[in-house]
């Protein structure tokens, strides 16, 4: 992506779009990550549905929740979103080493013209516009590099006390325990160890994940994880 090329090494990309707008909405934005060593960007796709108006430098306003030290760094804008044809705008932050999860309140900024829709013709006088967009976040998965492991319960008992923490997540919108396991495996972006990731029984499964981190100075090292009913 050449918008992207002096950010180094990309460490990791966000698996799906998350949709930052209803489907049927008059702009309808998606979000994606690009995770690099000191920054993050995000991708946000704009379609604009109103057939009788054309959308012009467009960008996407991001503001951290809290003073954890994020700095917008730089905003790629599309220049220009015709009816119909989605198009795409970056939005590049820099990001502490000690930061691994932030939440961001988003605005969609452009400049609006008006379409002739019999001819096509599009005004020469535009207005400055926003719209407002739902949160999107940094998340633990933004800086993990999944990896695969042989041996997962050698690799876990040679880990000492000091190296291991634990906590406690509630999965409320889950309504199985394969929908509990495939959502920790997204939210962890870890790999899932020797088929853990398989629920076979009615029983809350082990589920061993690992991530590999020695690039990365966001990323836990080396990083093994059991979920334990």
């Amino acid at each position: 992506i050449p918008a992207l090329a002096d950010l180094g090494k990309l460490w990791h990309v966000s698996s799906t779009d998350l949709p930052l707008t209803e489907k049927e909405t008059e702009y309808v934005v998606t979000c994606r990550k690009f995770t690099y060593s000191k920054h993050v960007a995000f991708e946000f796709t704009i379609t604009n549905t109103l057939e009788q108006q054309q959308l012009e430098n467009v960008r996407v306003a991001i503001t951290p929740a809290t003073n954890c030290g994020i700095t917008v760094e730089k905003v790629v804008p599309a220049a220009v979103v015709t009816y119909g044809n989605p198009a795409v705008t970056y939005t590049i932050i820099s990001v502490p080493d000690n930061v691994r999860t932030a939440k961001f309140s988003n605005v969609l900024n452009f400049i609006s013209k008006d379409v002739d829709t019999t001819t096509g013709e599009v005004g020469t006088v535009g207005s400055e516009d926003e719209y407002p967009l739902d949160e999107s976040e940094l998340s633990v998965g933004d800086f993990m590099q999944p990896a695969f492991v042989t041996g997962f319960d050698a690799e876990w008992e040679r880990m000492t006390d000091a190296a291991q923490s634990v906590q406690k997540f509630s999965l409320t919108t889950v309504k199985t325990l394969q929908d509990a396991v495939n959502e920790s495996v997204g939210f962890l972006g870890m790999a899932p160890a020797e088929g853990s990731h398989q629920v076979c029984s009615t029983t809350f499964p082990s589920l061993s994940l690992f991530n590999v981190g020695d690039e990365h100075p966001n990323s836990f090292q080396d990083c093994f994880l059991k979920g334990i009913p």
